[in-house]
């Protein structure tokens, strides 16, 4: 069965290693770089980050993280500071295997979210499976919790318990089939440190999540019925046995019950950011039982606040993530706010940003970002005021700084504002340049102004590079997402094309000189665009994209919410077949690419071959790459360096730079 293919998936032998060297950073002051703008190898922009998902234990003496060695990633524990005797345990993981995420549920004890793609009776039925390590500090060992449930997923980690006994709380199916009472998840308490598993809550039908408070007490769950697209809150106090609905929703409207990010103690009140009458996101108080509004506990001037920042118990509010493009944090905590002044202060260049922290608030994992710049991870103690260089992000880039990335707004042709981010070449003048289109996947989703590996690449590479939030973007307000309902293959594209049209009007770009390059919905738009508008695109290069829509909704069958997928994406176009690539082909004129990973199941590697099979049957310019262990986010660096190498080829071609 697939459960046993991957509980057979070892991983090795503890290793031991030397922590990254702690020096003292010299002046963070950014030099400026030479130009022109030097050509760098392909393996530079590949390169996976040297450490990812980086977390303090409780006592801040201990890093927890996934870092890079030889190309691969391994999960490891090192001292925060270079005078302890502890060395470094590292643990190598498969390639089938995806570290999801690392948490500390004591000093002693990290918890890692695993997952794989695995059979489930044969290799046309794949499916993600979730599960939990767990790895001891001291010497690496490694138990498995919860490995015995045969469900999909095991691995939703609901509550750890501050005090640092080691308990924690977890949703966990028992069975992959939809007739066994199992299947709906039950929650179980697990004392990592000893193994012990008790449940607490069995698993209710149609319930697919739950929730806990501060103190480990189930408060609500998630219900979702694909007969009608509702989605339901049920709720309990904190001293109720029974759970009553209190919410409804329809998720076919994308709607989904609002939940809150903690409970406020002893009531049952929940905090919750949410708009208020105005369209600002605030943080309201709200109680659970009657849905009624207490109040708006935060609010920022001139600012939506997008999410919170929680104590180390979760119970008390430190700062918030905002929509300050700029300055993202704000913080209400004395000493986090005076930390991040002192950073400003002292960091030049670059946005410091507050990655982690220990429960004292003492000890600090700093990220230093930049636009330009892959960044820098350092270690601040608060108390001596002392900050240490751990690692560089990127050793390959190190300190250089590469293109600067920038907002660009213009209007669409039916007058609505689109904002993009534009990259330019450095040491190039912004005038005739050749420009890569390269939408963002999604489509529910945006491109910010950060640093991303594709378009720092192919401005180093010469290219000018757009990347439009169109219509149907998230993070521009319901209105806007909503404008993108019906619109599929039709405005969305034109929004594209228009930010084209926009940068050309402009002298920044040479028009006869555009590819169109994306990835997920990027790389449908891709090939969209190159069959809507045949005489814009020199080239393209569709990477994980969907070529019949039709088909990538059938393939929804079977799935648990088959319906309410099917009628969310229905909501996109009248008539699939009409704005389908593979139907057609026949009036594409220009060449395209197709990149997939076959380990890939969001969208299934099959639609590009059923590309690569209709353009060749109408005599089109088509290349194919499939991957064998890429999964749909590239996620090893052989599968970056080959995604890259590819592009820059087709695209030297196709549409040279200079």
């Amino acid at each position: 069965m697939a459960l046993t293919l991957m509980a057979g998936s070892q991983v090795s032998a503890q290793e031991t290693a030397k922590p990254p060297a702690a020096e003292k950073a010299s002046s963070p002051k950014a030099k400026k770089a030479k130009k022109p703008a030097k050509k760098l190898p392909v393996e530079a922009f590949a390169q996976l980050d040297f450490m990812d998902k980086a977390t303090l234990s409780p006592d801040g003496r201990f890093i927890a993280a996934l870092i890079v060695v030889d190309g691969g990633r391994r999960i490891a524990i090192f001292p925060t500071t270079s005078n302890s005797s502890q060395k470094m345990v590292a643990l190598q993981t498969p390639d089938d295997m995806n570290i999801r995420w690392l948490r500390w549920v004591s000093n002693d004890y990290v918890l890692v979210g695993v997952s794989a793609l695995v059979d489930f009776g044969s290799k046309t039925q794949q499916a993600y499976v979730s599960r939990l390590l767990s790895v001891r500090r001291s010497d690496g060992a490694i138990e498995r919790p919860l490995w015995d449930k045969k469900g999909q997923d095991s691995a939703d980690l609901l509550w750890v318990d501050p005090n640092g006994s080691g308990d924690v709380l977890i949703g966990a199916q028992g069975s992959i089939y939809t007739n066994d009472e199992d299947f709906w998840p039950s929650v179980y308490r697990v004392n990592i440190p000893t193994g012990k598993v008790s449940r607490e809550k069995k698993g209710i039908p149609n319930v697919q999540s739950w929730g806990v408070d501060a103190r480990g007490n189930i408060r609500y769950a998630i219900a979702n019925k694909d007969r009608n697209g509702q989605q339901s809150l049920l709720y309990r106090g904190e001293e109720e046995r029974n759970f009553r609905t209190t919410q409804r929703s329809n998720i076919v409207n994308f709607d989904s019950v609002e939940l809150p990010f903690t409970f406020v103690p002893g009531t049952d009140n929940g905090l919750f950011v949410e708009e208020d009458e105005d369209g600002k996101s605030v943080v309201k108080e709200i109680n659970l039982k009657s849905q009624e509004e207490v109040g708006i506990r935060h609010s920022l001037p001139e600012l939506d606040i997008i999410s919170p920042r929680l104590s180390f118990d979760r119970q008390t509010i430190l700062g918030f993530r905002t929509s300050n493009k700029d300055n993202p944090y704000h913080w209400t905590n004395e000493t986090l706010s005076a930390v991040q002044s002192y950073l400003e202060e002292n960091v030049k260049g670059a946005q410091p940003q507050i990655v982690s922290y220990d429960r004292d608030l003492n000890w600090f994992l700093i990220w230093l970002s930049s636009p330009s710049n892959p960044g820098l991870y350092y270690i601040y103690n608060h108390e001596q005021q002392a900050l240490q260089l751990l690692a560089k992000a990127n050793e390959q880039i190190g300190t250089k700084r590469l293109a600067k990335p920038r907002y660009v707004s213009y209007e669409a042709r039916d007058g609505l504002k689109i904002e993009g981010v534009l990259t330019l070449p450095k040491g190039v003048e912004a005038k005739n340049l050749p420009l890569i289109l390269m939408p963002h996947g999604g489509p529910w989703a945006a491109d910010y102004v950060r640093y991303d590996y594709w378009a720092q690449f192919l401005a180093n590479r010469g290219y000018a590079v757009l990347q439009p939030n169109f219509r149907g973007s998230t993070g521009y307000g319901k209105a806007f997402l909503e404008k993108g309902y019906g619109q599929m293959g039709l405005a969305m594209q034109d929004d594209l094309t228009d930010g084209v049209l926009h940068l050309a009007n402009k002298g920044i770009i040479d028009q006869s000189r555009v590819c169109i390059v994306g990835a997920s919905y990027g790389g449908y738009a891709a090939m969209w665009g190159i069959i809507k508008d045949p005489d814009m695109y020199r080239c393209a290069i569709s990477i994980a994209g969907v070529s019949n829509l039709r088909r990538e909704v059938n393939d929804f069958g079977g799935s648990l919410l088959e319906r309410t997928f099917k009628s969310q994406w229905g909501r996109m176009s009248e008539d699939f077949s009409a704005v389908s690539p593979a139907r057609a082909a026949d009036r594409v004129k220009s060449p395209l690419l197709l990149i997939h990973g076959k380990r890939d199941e969001t969208v299934d590697y099959k639609q590009s071959v059923l590309m690569e099979d209709k353009m060749r049957d109408a005599g089109k310019d088509v290349e194919m790459l499939i991957l064998d262990k890429a999964d749909h986010f590239f996620e090893r660096q052989d599968d970056r360096i080959a995604l890259l190498s590819a592009m820059e080829t087709f695209l030297m071609k196709h549409n040279p730079p200079d």
